[in-house]
């Protein structure tokens, strides 16, 4: 998946004041003999300079993360239609208020999903050459995207129904690669962003890469059903992301350089027309942010900022809440976040956040935004877990019971305790990563090659069933290790 990473934009302070009073003289006043007055002059300026330093200090700290304040009208942006009057958007342009200490958060679940049984594993996905890009589809269901290129320039997008052990429908086909491919939680719709090189209107004129146009493909009939122009060439994409069966969000950059300006933008896959645009101010990653999973709320976190987890009402557009947590770890060191995400129910909030001698994972109710536990592990977690896994940091079990965290530990939420490792450092024979891992079922599902000739090689599924009667015993020897084949 093609992912940009723009430079994080800066805050500004208010500009310095001098408090020395200036002279239309060059020549030097002969002194009175009295210096007390000048003194005084002196003491009161680095007074005021001390105050507007202090101000801008607070003005930093407390500067909001996410939608614009004050509140902004939704607006039509060059290059795209205004927003849509359908009757599933909001009547009210979305504001983005962050007054008040209150928690506006609700549990958001998706639609019950059916229940998911896996077909015998292995699976095998292709024989060729290359090494397909597999990817989790959103939701409970036991779907993947696969994304491969079986010649040339040519890529082939697919949904790998695990359920069934075999492609879902029809391949898509491009001439050649996309961004941020995606797919609807039902695995009905795929979403893709193609890539094409154009010339840049900025002064330069410069040449780049553009995927503005998104692609919305029926996969059962792997027919085309239409494109959604999400920007033009002043536009650059870094989120595409379905967050409810018919509907998909984006992020983007508008203009250049210090006149650039940021969306969140809500689209309706069916009808190609914008429910939202949410003017946004601050910081965006799109491995540090996630959906509720009925898609109404986002939550994000900022990487290297002890900034507390905020939520966003996507329908309103305004800050919903902020989970108080504390900035720094019991030795005073700051903690870096590594991944947010909702319980499949949408009643819970769990961040995980890492710092060089102490990781965290707090747990926060959605119905108040009380933290309701926090689990402390010694050491970093990319140390306790060498995993090369490329899913989310934190994935919550099917069942809510805990997590999956960076692909190779299970941690248990009620007994604080990670019960299950697989060792992430034996990769897989060939593979110089692992592109994808999943708790299935009651299986992490991952994917594996052998070689299959001189120069082909077999991509598969493969499953490692846990041994939850071995965890669950009383005075198990936890956690429990396996070594994936």
């Amino acid at each position: 998946m093609a992912s940009d990473n723009p430079r994080r934009p800066k805050r500004s302070l208010p500009p310095a004041v001098s408090s020395r009073p200036s002279s239309k003289s060059g020549k030097r006043k002969k002194s009175s003999g009295k210096p007390l007055p000048g003194i005084l002059i002196a003491v009161i300026g680095v007074a005021a300079l001390g105050g507007i330093a202090f101000a801008a200090l607070q003005f930093w700290n407390k500067s909001p993360v996410g939608p614009e304040a004050p509140a902004a009208a939704v607006t039509a942006t060059p290059g795209l239609a205004a927003p849509s009057a359908d009757p599933a958007a909001s009547a009210t342009a979305p504001t983005a208020s962050t007054s008040g200490s209150g928690w506006n958060v609700r549990p958001d679940p998706a639609a019950a999903p059916p229940s998911v049984v896996l077909a015998p594993l292995p699976q095998d996905i292709v024989t060729a050459i290359g090494t397909p890009t597999v990817q989790r589809v959103a939701g409970n269901r036991a779907l993947a995207l696969i994304e491969h290129s079986p010649k040339g320039g040519v890529r082939e997008f697919s949904i790998w129904d695990l359920g069934q052990g075999k492609v879902r429908g029809q391949k898509v086909t491009l001439d050649g690669p996309a961004a941020d491919p995606t797919a609807s939680s039902d695995g009905a719709l795929l979403a893709l962003r193609p890539i094409r090189r154009v010339t840049s209107d900025d002064p330069q004129k410069r040449e780049k890469l553009s995927s503005e146009q998104i692609e919305i493909w029926a996969v059962d009939s792997g027919q085309k059903l239409r494109t959604i122009q999400a920007g033009d060439d002043q536009t650059n994409l870094t989120l595409t992301e379905f967050i409810a069966p018919r509907t998909i969000a984006t992020f983007c950059y508008v203009g250049f350089d210090q006149k650039r300006s940021m969306f969140l933008r809500l689209w309706n896959a069916e009808t190609g027309a914008m429910l939202k645009e949410i003017p946004w101010n601050g910081y965006f990653q799109p491995n540090h942010i996630a959906f509720s999973p009925g898609g109404r709320y986002l939550a994000t976190v900022d990487g290297f900022q002890p900034i507390p987890p905020r939520i966003f009402d996507l329908e309103s557009g305004a800050v919903a809440g902020a989970i108080p947590l504390p900035r720094e770890n019991s030795t005073g060191e700051h903690f870096e976040w590594v991944s947010i995400a909702f319980s499949p129910d949408g009643a819970r909030l769990a961040a995980l956040r890492t710092s060089q001698t102490e990781t965290e994972i707090a747990v926060a109710d959605c119905s108040t935004g009380a933290v309701l536990r926090t689990h402390k592990l010694a050491g970093q977690i990319f140390q306790i877990i060498p995993s090369s896994s490329i899913g989310p940091g934190l994935a919550w079990l099917p069942d809510g019971s805990g997590w999956l965290i960076a692909g190779g530990m299970i941690f248990d939420d009620a007994s604080g305790v990670p019960v299950f490792i697989a060792d992430g450092r034996t990769l897989p024979v060939g593979m110089s990563s692992v592109p994808f891992r999943s708790i299935i079922d009651d299986r992490l599902v991952y994917v594996s090659q052998a070689n299959a000739g001189q120069v082909d090689k077999t991509t598969s599924f493969r499953g490692l069933t846990i041994p939850w009667v071995e965890i669950r015993q009383p005075g198990a020897s936890l956690p429990v290790t396996a070594t994936l084949e």
